[in-house]
Parts: C-alpha cells; sequence; structure tokens
C-alpha cells in the first residue's frame, strides 16, 4: 500500500454497546389489554450483547438461551444483531467527505423510539468496530519484528521509517469486523451492520465465506456507484467489490507467500472459489466513468441503472433479472450505500444525487429480495451526520434498518 504517514496515528478496537442510545418514549395502555404488557417500541426490545466478554476460548458465544438464566437472551422466535463500522478512513482515501464514522450511534439513538408490530422481537445491540485517530492519546509501542505472512498483508511502509512496516488501521478493522460478523453469523443470527464508509463490505463478504464456506455468495448491492476502483490506497470506500472480485480470482491460482520475513516463500494452495457474484442497483451514468464500466465488464457485475426504474417501482424484466440472479447463489449479502437515493431525502453523504432513487423505490426492491429467505445479513454504508440536514439520512437509513430487521429470516444450515 502507497505511503500516508497522515493515518500513523490511527488504530482499531472493539467498543461495547451503549446503552444510552435505545431510549425512548414507553407507552401507558389500559393494564386490562394485553397489548399493555407487550413492548411497544425498539428500545424496550434491545439487549447488550459484549462480543468480547460474552465469547469463551473455544469462539462461542454465551446466549444463556435457558428462559430462567439470569439476564437470559432468550428469542421465542429468532435472533437478530446489530454491530456497527464506525470507519470513514476508507473515505477519506476515496478523496470523500469525511463524518460517517459517526453514524451508527445515530443511526440506533433514531431507530430506538420507532414502534413495533411484533412482540417477540428481540435485538441484540452488539456494540461496534471503531477505527480512531489517538494522535493524543497514549498508546502502546508496536513491535515490528518476525511479522508472518498475514501480518505482512496487513501492513504499509513509512516514508520516515522504511526499514519497518506499520499496520494499516482499516485492514485491522476490517479483518476485526468479519471476525465479529461470522462470530454471529455462525451462531445463526442474523445480522445488521451499520456503516461508517462502504470500505464496510469487504469484511461483510468475507465474513459470510468464512461462514459458509464452499457456497456461492450473491452481493445485491443498492448504490449509485460501482465501486470497482482500483486504487494503490486500497482498502477505500470506492474498492470493496473489486477487492472481493481479486479475492475470488485469486483462489484458483497457488501463490508464493513469505513465511516469515527470514525464510524463503512457501506455497499457499488455492482455496476453492464460488465465484464472484454481483448485482448492483441503482447505478447513475454520471457517477460513473467508462473505465468503471468496462471494470464492471470484466468482473462479469450485474447492474440497473436508476434511470431505467420508473417512479411507480421496478418493471417485469427487471423484476425477472433480480430473482434469476438470486436463484443463481445459495445466500445473499445485501448492502445498501445512502447515496443511492436522492439527495432531497438522503442529503448527509459524501457524494449526494439529485437523480438518486425515491424511498419506495427501495422499499420494493428490499421486500422483494428478501421474499427469497436467502439473505443472512445487510448492512447500510455512507451516511453522514455531520452533513445531514435536519437528520433526514439519518433517520431513512433507521427505517431502512428497522425495515430490514422486521423482514429478517431465520439462517438455516
Amino acid at each position: 500500500m502507497a505511503t500516508n504517514v497522515s493515518e500513523e496515528n490511527w488504530i482499531s478496537c472493539y467498543r461495547k454497546p451503549d446503552p444510552s442510545l435505545w431510549i425512548g418514549r414507553t407507552d401507558t395502555l389500559n393494564s386490562s389489554l394485553e397489548t399493555a404488557r407487550q413492548p411497544q417500541r425498539i428500545h424496550e426490545v434491545v439487549q447488550l450483547l459484549d462480543l468480547e466478554s460474552a465469547t469463551d476460548e473455544n469462539g462461542i458465544l454465551n446466549l444463556n438461551d435457558r428462559p430462567d438464566s439470569p439476564n437470559s437472551l432468550f428469542f421465542p422466535s429468532f435472533r437478530v444483531a446489530i454491530i456497527g463500522f464506525c470507519s470513514d478512513l476508507g473515505i477519506q482515501r476515496n478523496k470523500g467527505r469525511v463524518g460517517a464514522a459517526d453514524a451508527p450511534p445515530v443511526i440506533r439513538s433514531r431507530m430506538a423510539n420507532l414502534a413495533i408490530q411484533d412482540p417477540r422481537l428481540t435485538i441484540l445491540d452488539s456494540g461496534d468496530v471503531v477505527v480512531e485517530n489517538v494522535a493524543n492519546k497514549a498508546i502502546p509501542k508496536l513491535e515490528y519484528d518476525h511479522l508472518g505472512a498475514l501480518a505482512l498483508q496487513n501492513t504499509y511502509s513509512l516514508k520516515n521509517a522504511s526499514s519497518r512496516v506499520y499496520p494499516d488501521p482499516l485492514k485491522q478493522a476490517q479483518e476485526l469486523l468479519s471476525d465479529k460478523i461470522s462470530l454471529l453469523i455462525r451462531h445463526k443470527i442474523f445480522t445488521l451492520i451499520l456503516g461508517g464508509g462502504h470500505e464496510v463490505a469487504k469484511p461483510h463478504y468475507d465474513a459470510l465465506k468464512r461462514a459458509f464456506p464452499g457456497q456461492k455468495i450473491g452481493i445485491i448491492n443498492l448504490d449509485a456507484h460501482f465501486d470497482l476502483r482500483q486504487d494503490p490506497l486500497a482498502p477505500t470506500s470506492g474498492t470493496s467489490f473489486y477487492e472481493i472480485w481479486e479475492s475470488e480470482i485469486g483462489r484458483l491460482e497457488p501463490k508464493l507467500v513469505p513465511k516469515n520475513l527470514d525464510e524463503k516463500q512457501q506455497i499457499i494452495e488455492p482455496v476453492k472459489s464460488t465465484g464472484f457474484h454481483y448485482l448492483t442497483i441503482g447505478i447513475q451514468s454520471f457517477s460513473n466513468t467508462p473505465v468503471l464500466y468496462e471494470t464492471a465488464k470484466k468482473t462479469g457485475t450485474q447492474f440497473i441503472e436508476a434511470k431505467d426504474i420508473p417512479i411507480s417501482g421496478i418493471t417485469s424484466q427487471q423484476e425477472s433479472e433480480i430473482l434469476t440472479f438470486m436463484e443463481s447463489v445459495d445466500r445473499i449479502m445485501l448492502t445498501i450505500c445512502m447515496d443511492v437515493f436522492q439527495s432531497a431525502v438522503s442529503p448527509g453523504v459524501s457524494a449526494p444525487s439529485p437523480l438518486g432513487m425515491f424511498p419506495s423505490q427501495i422499499i420494493q426492491i428490499l421486500s422483494l429480495i428478501q421474499k427469497s429467505g436467502k439473505v443472512i445479513s445487510a448492512d447500510i454504508a455512507e451516511t453522514n451526520p455531520i452533513l445531514d440536514q435536519d437528520g433526514k439520512t439519518s433517520a431513512l437509513a433507521s427505517f431502512l434498518g428497522y425495515h430490514l430487521i422486521c423482514s429478517a429470516r431465520c439462517i438455516n444450515d
């Protein structure tokens, strides 16, 4: 990766869930009514799950599923988890406008007061993976000696320390997030990831590949952009899906990888590739260069442009394209970039789009996708509270999260 000395003081870490975000109205009804004893709003059904303290040495979550357990996390229906990715370092590298790192707690607080219609719903707030600048904080000295092959792939050199390597904070955060998502998915917990920049997509995909090895993971991206850039600064918010394509292509051939700095190269056998399955909906031609369209063709990317979708909703032909794509894969990773919407309803993004899509169009598409029963996780990226107007974008993101949670299906083997 190219040198970026300004990132020298950035680190990644896990942050446990914050109960102060889940505060809202408590409705009082006639106590003789059955519904009076049922939760009325999302903040009443949220339980906190610290993934650090709740995971044992074997990587098993202690969910205390017995209904008579103290502090039981007992679910009469199925499990839904929320985890945040507080990073916009990828947006900064992509020359965008930063601020999306602040979105996960804001979206949670906007979601807290939404009314629920299913009293069986239980949401696990699983905390955040954070990328932050600690320039003014004391941090432990990092050791650079005897780095293995995996560490080498996750580092870059500094101009003022050419003989050493410095861990890439964004790659470290992505690996940490991938670990957490995979942990939740392996425990059959539908997971909603709140970004953060769209660099969230790569660890999201990596987690599903680990949880379901050998299965075809289809990516459906609602986005104005392909995010298929090739950039020496990768990972960025604009390179995620090209990185995923490269990872699948890279699985096809053995690689020579240094075992460590002192030993000869060793051959790493390829992991079987299940192919690159990518459908993006909402593409804007004025936001994607000819090079990106060529890259889409090279990678086999399928896409539907925003201008071709009627205001009343997708056509029967477009519905057929989406259904055919979903039938061709085993599982679906859903990812939503908030710049797919028109800027009137989603102004708080790095790259607002005056000619973006309407929420009603997106909800129709989401409903179609969710009916497949193959969606096992979803992420919402690029909400920027700093650039927002009257909280419109954060509110829309919270409604989308609510819709995804309420329409989630159980994860089967």
